[in-house]
Protein backbone atom coordinates (compact mmCIF):
# COMPACT_ATOMS: atom_id res chain seq x y z
CA UNK A 1 0.00 0.00 0.00
CA UNK A 2 3.09 2.36 0.87
CA UNK A 3 3.90 1.76 -2.76
CA UNK A 4 0.79 2.60 -4.32
CA UNK A 5 0.52 5.80 -2.04
CA UNK A 6 4.22 6.84 -3.20
CA UNK A 7 3.38 5.97 -6.89
CA UNK A 8 0.31 7.64 -6.52
CA UNK A 9 1.89 10.95 -4.84
CA UNK A 10 4.84 11.20 -7.47
CA UNK A 11 1.75 10.63 -10.36
CA UNK A 12 0.30 13.46 -9.25
CA UNK A 13 3.11 15.47 -8.55
CA UNK A 14 4.26 15.53 -11.77
CA UNK A 15 1.06 15.88 -13.54
CA UNK A 16 0.57 19.19 -11.52
CA UNK A 17 4.06 20.56 -12.34
CA UNK A 18 3.07 19.95 -15.87
CA UNK A 19 -0.12 21.42 -15.68
CA UNK A 20 1.16 24.88 -14.19
CA UNK A 21 3.44 25.20 -16.97
CA UNK A 22 2.35 27.77 -19.35
CA UNK A 23 2.17 27.08 -23.26
CA UNK A 24 2.11 30.24 -24.04
CA UNK A 25 5.13 32.14 -24.31
CA UNK A 26 4.93 35.84 -23.74
CA UNK A 27 8.62 36.73 -23.88
CA UNK A 28 9.42 39.16 -26.62
CA UNK A 29 11.70 38.11 -28.91
CA UNK A 30 13.20 40.81 -30.92
CA UNK A 31 13.58 39.74 -34.81
CA UNK A 32 17.49 39.33 -35.84
CA UNK A 33 18.90 39.44 -39.18
CA UNK A 34 22.20 38.53 -40.02
CA UNK A 35 24.22 40.88 -41.22
CA UNK A 36 24.88 40.62 -44.92
CA UNK A 37 21.83 41.60 -45.09
CA UNK A 38 23.86 44.94 -44.95
CA UNK A 39 26.33 44.08 -47.15
CA UNK A 40 26.63 45.76 -51.12
CA UNK A 41 26.98 49.14 -52.70
CA UNK A 42 25.07 51.92 -51.90
CA UNK A 43 24.30 55.46 -53.34
CA UNK A 44 23.87 59.03 -51.47
CA UNK A 45 20.32 59.62 -51.21
CA UNK A 46 20.30 62.57 -48.56
CA UNK A 47 23.40 64.95 -45.89
CA UNK A 48 22.81 67.03 -43.46
CA UNK A 49 25.17 69.20 -41.54
CA UNK A 50 25.48 69.84 -38.14
CA UNK A 51 22.83 72.17 -37.91
CA UNK A 52 20.26 69.55 -39.81
CA UNK A 53 20.28 71.93 -43.24
CA UNK A 54 20.12 69.88 -46.19
CA UNK A 55 23.61 69.95 -48.40
CA UNK A 56 24.63 69.13 -51.45
CA UNK A 57 26.60 66.32 -52.79
CA UNK A 58 27.00 62.85 -53.82
CA UNK A 59 28.54 59.73 -53.12
CA UNK A 60 28.88 55.96 -52.87
CA UNK A 61 29.23 53.42 -49.75
CA UNK A 62 30.58 49.96 -50.21
CA UNK A 63 30.02 47.70 -47.58
CA UNK A 64 31.70 44.28 -47.69
CA UNK A 65 32.17 41.26 -45.18
CA UNK A 66 35.85 40.45 -43.98
CA UNK A 67 36.40 37.64 -41.15
CA UNK A 68 33.89 36.88 -39.01
CA UNK A 69 32.24 39.58 -37.71
CA UNK A 70 33.60 42.43 -39.18
CA UNK A 71 32.83 44.32 -42.33
CA UNK A 72 35.02 46.73 -44.90
CA UNK A 73 33.32 50.33 -44.80
CA UNK A 74 33.89 52.35 -47.58
CA UNK A 75 32.76 55.35 -48.76
CA UNK A 76 33.61 58.82 -51.34
CA UNK A 77 31.57 61.65 -50.42
CA UNK A 78 31.49 64.97 -52.78
CA UNK A 79 29.60 68.07 -51.07
CA UNK A 80 29.22 71.31 -52.46
CA UNK A 81 28.66 74.20 -50.39
CA UNK A 82 28.28 77.62 -52.16
CA UNK A 83 31.55 77.27 -54.86
CA UNK A 84 33.74 75.39 -52.48
CA UNK A 85 34.07 71.59 -53.01
CA UNK A 86 35.15 68.96 -50.30
CA UNK A 87 35.74 65.12 -50.95
CA UNK A 88 35.81 62.56 -48.21
CA UNK A 89 37.07 59.45 -48.92
CA UNK A 90 37.30 57.12 -45.79
CA UNK A 91 38.14 53.18 -45.53
CA UNK A 92 37.60 51.48 -42.30
CA UNK A 93 36.92 48.04 -40.80
CA UNK A 94 34.02 47.74 -38.62
CA UNK A 95 33.29 44.93 -36.29
CA UNK A 96 29.43 44.33 -36.42
CA UNK A 97 26.76 44.20 -33.89
CA UNK A 98 23.46 43.25 -34.61
CA UNK A 99 20.53 44.37 -32.45
CA UNK A 100 16.84 43.57 -33.74
CA UNK A 101 16.74 44.59 -36.91
CA UNK A 102 19.36 47.37 -36.52
CA UNK A 103 22.85 46.48 -37.54
CA UNK A 104 25.54 48.40 -36.19
CA UNK A 105 29.07 49.80 -38.17
CA UNK A 106 30.99 51.15 -34.97
CA UNK A 107 28.60 53.61 -32.58
CA UNK A 108 27.76 56.48 -35.79
CA UNK A 109 27.08 53.96 -38.63
CA UNK A 110 24.55 51.73 -38.98
CA UNK A 111 21.80 49.83 -41.19
CA UNK A 112 18.19 49.90 -41.03
CA UNK A 113 15.31 49.08 -42.96
CA UNK A 114 17.23 49.28 -46.44
CA UNK A 115 19.08 52.50 -45.30
CA UNK A 116 22.35 53.07 -44.11
CA UNK A 117 22.97 55.30 -42.35
CA UNK A 118 26.20 57.45 -41.80
CA UNK A 119 28.60 60.58 -39.62
CA UNK A 120 30.34 61.96 -42.65
CA UNK A 121 33.40 63.94 -40.88
CA UNK A 122 34.86 67.29 -42.79
CA UNK A 123 36.87 69.58 -41.65
CA UNK A 124 33.92 72.10 -40.77
CA UNK A 125 31.85 69.64 -38.43
CA UNK A 126 30.36 65.93 -38.69
CA UNK A 127 27.86 65.80 -41.24
CA UNK A 128 25.01 62.91 -41.34
CA UNK A 129 24.27 60.90 -44.83
CA UNK A 130 21.86 58.75 -45.49
CA UNK A 131 22.72 55.63 -47.89
CA UNK A 132 20.78 53.79 -49.82
CA UNK A 133 21.42 50.51 -52.42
Amino acid sequence: MKKLYSFLTLFFSIALLFGCSSDDDNTNTVPTVDFDVAIGSYTLRSITNTAGQAVTGSGTLTVKRENGNTAGFTYAVTLKSGTSTSNVNITNTYTVSVSGTKISFGTDHYYQSGALYASIPTGSGIYTAVFTK
